[in-house]
């Protein structure tokens, strides 16, 4: 970028510059400093100008610098979009300020990804009044609900009969968008979401545990999806929780807030179906790639919930377990990829490195292995630990696959006691 940039430059005199020289620059003015943006006249700013030169790969530092300079020489009441990300948080709040909240409140939503706190309180404050109807609620769901900072748990508790109204205004279609941002809500807020959800009637089986069918929002007799709406994605982990979005008889989608289940929540879950729910758990947690690690009283609810779901496994397959490692044995490789090797590691290495079948061991020492660095000191794995379980590993291989070892297999694990 730098090079092409550089490439339409007749000169570096920045402050001699003319609006011709701004205008065959373009969108390579990203490639110019803030200190620089600012020695070019303010004269050569105007709205046509705007429109040539700004875009959304500016930093809040550049846009500063641009909105300075057009407004030194603008009268004009009206700013381009892009600019708003450069609003002082105190013209933000002005009466006068260049947008109209009920017109501009997506435009504004979409530059606040780049504000200063300063910014984002301003913005609180202007987004506050009315937040809960659904037209404004969509909005902020779709765009930033990072806006929803400031609610409290009570607040969203009351309210969370027109928060779901706002997601179900903005139709099918923007399901899976409203899904993935809802993720960015304050874990708290989700799990507001969750206990509200809760309490409500029919949300609840025999001694207060979740009905997973409303948990899950799973499609019943009496919630059968809309015929006329075809699923896009039928092979998307929310593919059900889509179906059901578009029944006539709506939910309160606790399946979109399951990131916020509370240690309560976990204890709560119908055994039978810990799985289920687990897997839907990460998948919120884990949803755009980005290295995330799960709070430990979560992971540690999580593997308590797995073991009493593994001990009604040995009785309905009839199978004695008198120790930890026998009872990892009953996993197979679907229950391994649904917990995940954040979860495995709980147990420690010495359990899981000692799992009685050898091809579960196999299977849960790979699944930790390509768990990410990162989550070992979260979970208190220690180097004994991983010695051990790559000392365990490297066995197995030598054992089963007569003597030759997997070189690629090995450069999962570390720490191989030689």
């Amino acid at each position: 970028m730098l090079a092409v940039g550089f490439n339409y430059m007749q000169q570096e005199e920045y402050v001699s510059w003319t609006r011709t020289q701004l205008q065959d620059l373009g969108k390579f003015v990203a490639i110019l400093s803030p200190s620089e943006l600012c020695l070019i006249p303010s004269d050569n700013f105007d709205s046509s100008i705007l429109s040539t030169i700004l875009s959304p790969v500016l930093s809040l530092s550049q846009l500063t610098c641009i909105y300075t300079q057009f407004m030194e020489q603008s009268s004009e009441n009206t700013l381009h979009p892009v600019l708003l990300s450069a609003l002082p948080s105190a013209e933000i709040l002005n009466p006068n300020a260049p947008f109209i909240w009920s017109k501009d409140k997506t435009d504004l939503l979409a530059a606040s990804a780049i504000f200063t706190p300063a910014q984002m309180q301003a913005l609180h404050v202007v987004s506050t009044p009315g937040q809960w109807s659904p037209s404004n609620m969509s909005s902020i769901l779709s765009i930033h609900p990072h806006c929803l900072a400031d609610v409290t748990p009570h607040d969203l508790r009351l309210n969370l009969d027109h928060l779901v109204q706002a997601i179900y205004t903005t139709g099918p279609d923007k399901f899976h968008t409203i899904a993935s941002k809802i993720q960015s809500l304050p874990r708290h807020l989700l799990m507001a979401w969750l206990e509200e959800t809760h309490g409500r009637p029919g949300s609840k089986k025999v001694d207060e545990f979740w009905s997973s069918d409303v948990l899950l929002d799973r499609i019943t007799p009496t919630t059968l999806p809309d015929n006329a709406v075809t699923n896009p994605f039928i092979n998307h982990p929310l593919a059900a929780q889509f179906d059901r979005f578009t029944s006539a008889n709506k939910s309160l989608l606790p399946s979109l807030a399951l990131a916020g289940m509370s240690c309560h929540c976990i204890d709560l879950v119908e055994t039978p179906d810990t799985l289920q729910v687990l897997a839907l758990f990460r998948y919120h947690l884990e949803r755009d790639g980005s290295i995330s690690a799960m709070p430990s009283s979560s992971r540690k609810c999580w593997a308590k919930k797995v073991r009493q779901f593994l001990h009604l496994k040995s009785l309905m397959f009839n199978v004695t377990v008198t120790s930890e490692p026998d009872l990892l044995s009953l996993l197979s490789t679907s229950d391994i990829k649904a917990i995940g090797g954040e979860i495995l590691l709980t147990w420690g290495g010495p359990a899981l490195a000692s799992i009685t079948h050898p091809e579960v061991m196999h299977e849960v020492l790979m699944a930790v292995s390509h768990t990410h660095p990162h989550l070992y000191v979260r979970n208190g794995v220690t180097y004994e630990c991983m010695k051990v379980m790559a000392n365990a590993m490297l066995d197995f291989m030598i054992k089963e696959e007569g003597g030759k070892v997997n070189l690629r297999v090995l450069t999962h694990v570390l720490c191989v006691d030689t």
